[in-house]
């Protein structure tokens, strides 16, 4: 028995959608089944590579730590161009910084970010450096 994980993945900032799949401990024929999927959902036509699964690779995050036995490939999705996001509206997600200091001297900034997501389960991290 094989074990595919799928994951659909919507950028707010860029508007793109991706769709990531993945298998752990090998999958025979997950190349195939990716191949296929590309052809019917993608916007390449190429066909992608598996991406090397590492800790700097976040579109995971969420299956951590079972994420770093997954074997992921990264699939650009069709998006129709009258596509709108639920998450653009006044309802949908929110985000802004609380608690701004920024000391110029030091060149340094602290922050705390307010994230409303109604109906995401995952939003992710922000790591600024």
């Amino acid at each position: 028995m094989i074990s595919i994980k799928l994951l659909r993945k919507f950028q707010i900032t860029t508007q793109e959608q991706f769709l990531h799949i993945a298998a752990a401990d090998g999958a025979p024929g997950l190349d195939l089944l990716v191949e296929d999927i590309t052809g019917e959902f993608s916007t390449s036509d190429l066909v992608p590579r598996p991406i090397v699964m590492s800790d700097y690779n976040s579109d995971w995050d969420s299956l951590y730590p079972f994420s770093a036995f997954l074997s992921p490939y990264k699939i650009p999705l069709t998006v129709s161009e009258d596509y709108v996001s639920p998450w653009a509206s006044e309802q949908g997600l929110f985000v802004s910084a609380i608690n701004d200091f920024r000391d110029i001297e030091a060149g340094t900034r602290s922050l705390t970010l307010l994230v409303k997501h109604p109906g995401i389960v995952w939003s992710g991290a922000l790591l600024i450096v």
